[in-house]
């Protein structure tokens, strides 16, 4: 995960490779064997080649249900302190998604994981009830589980001034739970993980990646490699346009974290799909709206869900052409302005503590706040016109009194 400020974005990176060692050593398993029996019928058949299919994908919802947390003071404390999300407001986001997903009716809408808040398997049968109602109602739901959804050891229940541990969601529990969103209905299925191969046209298909199995958190498994290297030769023999959806990025999105949030084995996996003409790849992960591309893959990061401006995005893919066009989740108006003030307040928050170390001047000190706050802004919501950056006031004073931060750093690592 990335916060929406470089400072917490160091303390996530770290934290997150400890989580995911403590989930391996908690929930110890080798290769999940998943049996190939598991299927469901498809929500909608595949249509005639030539026909232009319309995806509507989203990353990172990061949802709690409304049974683990009693809105009292240590919840609130958390959510308000953390990296800018509107957690608290999980319901309402949940409620958008369903009503733009039914008003659009894309062919497919796609989730590239972190459905949940950290793995809480109560929050994931909410979010089954929700998919499940958009599928009855003839809308295809694709999903795979991020970093936060299997086995993850921090799932817990808000209670007045602390947590209690909850149950948690093992990989064959998000199979099970999950199957009909997707790998259930799949053409291909990976034994070793939950990635699947999936068809929404005779001439393009969905390729689903999983990086975050109990057996090799945060990397794709030797299986799932020879398992995607199959589908995509088997695919481009028929003449068939793939695009994968992985959770981590498989191309570095910004230069100062490099691989701080890619697959682990991102070089491998970049390589595979740039061997079978893979041009594009829908991520999620580092809550950054950001496309970065190299040697003819474009790897396109989907901003958090929850996080102001609350990014979706809209694909439409003909024949071998793919548009991929940012969009906004429809949401209040007093919604959106309480997301926008909390990513406010978050960054002017914790770049404000790193500026205080620097004794300035109270003036100059609220410009480079000001300056670092619609920085970021236009940097995670994907608006970021880096030569019109430059030119930015707040810039100069940043190089003048600042450039030995780490936000200064983060800011010039922006392409």
């Amino acid at each position: 995960m990335l916060p929406s400020l470089v400072i917490a974005a160091a303390v996530a990176a770290a934290a997150g490779g400890s989580f995911a060692a403590l989930a391996k050593r908690a929930f110890p398993g080798g290769t999940a064997a998943v049996p190939r029996e598991i299927t469901v019928s498809r929500t909608a058949p595949v249509l005639p080649a030539g026909t232009p299919v319309h995806l509507l994908a989203v990353s990172d919802l990061h949802y709690i249900s409304p049974k683990l947390n009693d809105g009292g003071e240590f919840f609130r404390r958390t959510v308000e302190n953390a990296d800018g999300k509107l957690t608290e407001r999980s319901e309402e986001f949940l409620a958008a998604l369903e009503a733009q997903t039914l008003k659009e009716r894309p062919d497919a809408l796609v989730i590239s994981g972190d459905l949940t808040f950290n793995g809480e398997h109560q929050s994931l049968r909410d979010l089954k009830e929700t998919f499940g109602r958009i599928r009855e109602k003839g809308v295809t739901v694709l999903v795979l589980p991020g970093n936060h959804d299997v086995s993850y050891p921090m799932a817990v229940n808000f209670t007045g001034k602390g947590t209690e541990r909850v149950k948690n969601v093992s990989q064959a529990e998000f199979l099970e739970e999950c199957r009909e969103f997707g790998y259930g209905a799949a053409e291909e299925k990976d034994r070793a993980s939950f990635s699947y191969y999936y068809p929404l046209s005779e001439d393009f298909a969905l390729l689903f990646l999983d990086a975050n199995t109990e057996a090799a958190p945060g990397a794709l498994l030797p299986e799932t490699l020879d398992f995607a290297e199959r589908v995509l030769k088997r695919a481009r023999q028929k003449g068939v346009t793939v695009v994968t959806v992985t959770h981590q990025n498989v191309l570095p999105q910004n230069r100062l974290y490099g691989d701080a949030f890619a697959v682990r084995n991102r070089k491998e996996t970049a390589a595979l799909l740039k061997k079978y003409g893979v041009a594009h790849n829908l991520s999620g992960h580092a809550h950054l709206t950001h496309c970065a591309a190299e040697d003819g893959l474009a790897d396109h990061a989907a901003g958090c869900m929850s996080l102001a401006p609350f990014r979706i995005a809209r694909i439409t893919v003909c024949g071998k052409q793919a548009d991929y066009r940012n969009g906004i989740l429809e949401v209040p108006p007093e919604l959106r302005e309480e997301g926008e003030a909390r990513a406010r307040q978050t960054i002017r928050q914790q770049v404000g503590a790193e500026l205080d170390r620097l004794s300035l001047p109270p003036e100059i000190r609220e410009n480079l706040v000001a300056s670092a706050v619609r920085f970021n802004r236009a940097y995670f919501s994907g608006e970021l016109d880096p030569e019109a950056f430059r030119k930015d006031p707040g810039l100069t004073l940043w190089k003048e009194y600042a450039s030995g931060t780490l936000f200064w750093s983060y800011m010039q690592s922006a392409d």
